[in-house]
């Protein structure tokens, strides 16, 4: 057995912690890094937004004063309009969107996966002793 009164020996290694740290993050940091998804206005146009399409009327951000596609959402903690807005995550400190939504899901899977890891080894580790 390993533990922190006792040195690693050859037959029980020390767990791989800062190789699992890394590739746990490695998902974190694509959804937080990528563009959720956010409005902007076209900057060729000195008037405002492109309007894509004037045969579907667009609601209209009152905050942004953007037209808003089906889907769109002004996010009060980023006080942006947001593509495909799913909700503000606490976690990344970010939007998560249309364009981030499946590096958010991929995050999600690979921290619970983790999480049933470690869980798992812990519960072996106990009924070892």
């Amino acid at each position: 057995t390993w533990g922190p009164s006792q040195p690693p020996s050859s037959d029980h290694p020390p767990p791989p912690a800062h190789g699992e740290a890394v590739a746990g993050n490695s998902p974190k940091q694509r959804c937080v890094f990528a563009d959720p998804g956010v409005l902007r206005r076209d900057s060729n146009d000195e008037e405002g937004p492109r309007v894509i399409s004037a045969a579907k009327p667009m609601r209209m951000c009152e905050l942004c004063n953007l037209p808003q596609p089906r889907g769109t959402s002004h996010c009060g903690a980023c006080e942006v309009c947001i593509e495909g807005f799913d909700h503000h995550c606490p976690w990344t400190g970010k939007c998560v969107g249309r364009k981030n939504v499946n590096a958010f899901y991929t995050f999600l899977v690979v921290g619970f996966t983790s999480l049933g890891y470690i869980f798992f080894v812990s519960v072996l580790r106990v009924q070892d002793r």
